[in-house]
This record gives C-alpha cells, structure tokens and sequence, in this order.
C-alpha cells in the first residue's frame, strides 16, 4: 500500500511539471477585421498567423525568427548572427561615409526620429471586469499608434494565471520578447529612442504577467475597432506548424562586408 502512495504522489509531482500546449485565437472587428490571429505556443517554439503572414520563433536548434509571406510563398530567416552582423553593418557603413554623407544620413534619421509611444502612460485603472470568464483590469484613457496617428484605446489585461495558463507554458512568448527587445532596443538606439516594452507597460499597474484579452480604439468617442481573444486551447500542437512549409523560397538578405 505504501509503496502505490508512493507511486501515486510521483505521478502526480511528474504531472505538475508537464507543459501544456497552448492555442490563442483572437478576433478583430472594425477597423481591425483583418487583424484576426491564431498564437501556437509550444515549450521551445511560438507561431503567430495573420492573414497571410506567419511568424515562428524557434530555440532549437538555435534562437531565430522566421518570417513567412504564403502568398509569394518566400521567408526570411533572422537569427542572432544576422542581427549582430546588421549592426556591425550599419556602424561599418556610417563610419565609413564622407563627412558631408554623414551629416545628412544623421540629419535624416534625425528628422524621421518620433518618440514612441507608451500606450498606458497616461492610462487610469477603472477596476476589474470579466470577459469570457477571464477577470481583467481595465485600463482606460490609453493611446496607440494607427498609420502614424495617435489614437485612444482601452485595454483590458489579465495576469496570465487568472486566464487558467501557467507561467511554464507561457515561457517561450516571454522568451522571444526578450529576443526582440534586444533586437529592437538596440536599433532604436541609433537614433536616440528607449524602447519599452509592453510588458513594462503594465508593470506599473502590478501586473506582472499580461495577457492581453481585449482591445479596443476610438474615434470622435465612438469604437472604431477591436481585438477580443474568444478561445484558448490546451490541445497537443503537432511539430511540423513550426516548420517553413515545403517549397518556400528562402530571400536572399545576406549581408557583405
């Protein structure tokens, strides 16, 4: 008898440490329609589909994102390697160009520099809500970046446990976070801006682990568009969804010394 109590609380700690696939759906409506998606979440890959555009991130055998355009059928490949040699480009090419070529590539990128913007910086906590069982905070009097216009936006986020998803079977999203901050940061350092990512955005409003489950912007005091997550699936996700699908042509972005 002991020795199947033993057996059983066994099989219950190796349970407790097993990862769970997930599946997010999202839908957007108004002036989001066509920015329906479906998020995969595997424990060492992550595959977002929009419309016609995939995006993977993979660890094994190695960290990179790839993205894929189904209807020229192409991808593109961007890996830690690529980035570093990107940047070592551009500092190559700046330090190299004539004095005069210089100033003015400086001078453009100056003219094109825009501060970004934090969407909850000026954001009010109005209290909790429920939407689709998942308790939320809602965050009004936000603002997001439409086609170079400022908007108002309402948010409405969840810490990841109170949506019924652990922190382990979250860790790649956090993970490529991580991976595209550091690319991205770094690149809007050359033009003086610090980058902040959003889950800096609502650390502030003690959340620590976001979950975005509703979105949505308006116009003239009327909602213009929104982004609501309707589905989250804890099925078993086969491997191959993070493969690049058979017959793809890979774009040629090498970079020359």
């Amino acid at each position: 008898m002991k020795k199947f109590l033993i057996l059983v609380i066994f099989m219950f700690l190796l349970s407790s440490q097993t990862f769970a696939d997930l599946t997010l759906k999202y839908v957007g409506k108004g002036i989001f329609s066509d920015e329906s998606m479906i998020m995969f979440f595997s424990k060492s890959a992550m595959r977002t589909d929009a419309g016609k555009t995939s995006m993977i991130y993979r660890e094994v055998p190695k960290r990179e994102v790839i993205i894929i355009n189904h209807q020229t059928k192409e991808y593109f490949v961007m890996d830690e390697a690529y980035l570093q040699q990107m940047k070592v480009m551009m500092e190559q090419m700046m330090a190299q160009m004539p004095p005069e070529a210089r100033a003015m590539a400086e001078t453009m990128m100056q003219n094109q520099k825009k501060p970004q913007i934090h969407p909850c910086e000026h954001g009010i906590v109005k209290g909790k809500e429920k939407i689709n069982g998942i308790l939320t905070t809602v965050i009004e009097r936000c603002e997001i970046d439409i086609n170079g216009h400022k908007e108002q936006a309402k948010f409405w986020v969840a810490e990841i446990n109170n949506a019924g998803i652990k922190e382990k079977d979250f860790d790649i999203c956090f993970h490529f976070v991580d991976f595209y901050t550091q690319f991205y940061s770094n690149f809007l350092k050359q033009i003086d801006i610090k980058y902040i990512s959003n889950e800096d955005e609502f650390l502030r409003f003690g959340i620590k682990k976001p979950l975005l489950v509703k979105q949505a912007v308006f116009k003239n005091g009327k909602i213009a568009g929104e982004i609501l997550l309707i589905n989250i699936s804890k099925k078993p996700i086969p491997s191959s969804i993070f493969n690049i699908p058979a017959g793809y042509k890979k774009m040629n972005m090498a970079i020359t010394q």
